[in-house]
């Protein structure tokens, strides 16, 4: 299942922010019966990690309307934010379902 931020007030209460700051990437990986950790030999970012191509995923162009536009936006622009982002400090965790506990973890892990 995938959520999108326009559906994070309805579905969570949860307002979204104008602006932010990144410090850390991570990679999480869910798992229901795991303990809460660093996964070893992390991953890297991929150009996966970006919307591209004709359209993006969320609106596929079914009546062939958006004429070769890119979705993802321009892919210079894509690979500067990528480059800014391969800079802070990265982490693969693997978490449970336990939210609070997952959050101290995370809390612990970023901390620095």
């Amino acid at each position: 299942m995938r959520v999108f931020p326009d559906q994070f007030p309805g579905w969570f209460g949860v307002r979204l922010a104008t602006g932010g700051e990144a410090a850390n990437l991570l990679f999480p990986e869910i798992t229901p019966s795991a303990v809460s950790g660093v996964i070893d030999g992390g991953r890297t970012l991929s150009e996966r990690d970006s919307m591209g191509g004709k359209t993006e995923d969320r609106y596929p162009d079914i009546f062939g309307l958006a004429h070769s536009i890119d979705g993802g936006g321009r892919t210079d622009v894509r690979a500067t934010v990528a480059d800014r982002l391969a800079a802070l400090p990265r982490h693969s965790v693997i978490l449970n379902h336990d939210v609070e506990a997952g959050a101290e973890f995370l809390h612990t892990l970023t901390a620095g």
